[in-house]
């Protein structure tokens, strides 16, 4: 069998901040971090990858070059292939990025 795990970086909600002057959220000091719920969908991909050997799990981000670091993370917690599409289509490199995904599906 395999995973896909689709992963999102989000601020880290405990370091936004309020700019009450413009009355908006300041998330440019917050620090990106994994979407929560993604994170437990990436750690249950991981139990049932240890459970069943022959399970694949890939993640799937389309983040900025920045999201490497959560790819990173993914693969430091078990996942076997990472790939940040976001990088591909924000240098216009569409069919790249569809050859990539077929790729990716064609693997997982």
């Amino acid at each position: 069998m395999k995973i896909l795990v689709l992963i999102k970086e989000v601020p880290d909600m405990d370091k936004v901040k309020f700019d009450s002057q413009r009355g908006v959220v300041d998330m440019a000091k917050a620090p990106a971090e994994i979407n929560p719920f993604d994170e437990n969908a990436l750690e249950i991909a991981v139990e049932l990858k240890e459970k069943y050997p022959d399970i694949y799990v890939s993640v799937l981000t389309m983040g900025p070059k920045r999201a490497e670091k959560s790819l990173r993370m993914a693969y430091a917690r078990g996942a076997e292939g990472i790939l940040n599409g976001g990088l591909l289509f924000q240098s216009g490199k569409r069919n790249y990025l569809q050859g990539q995904y077929s790729a990716v599906y064609t693997r997982v």
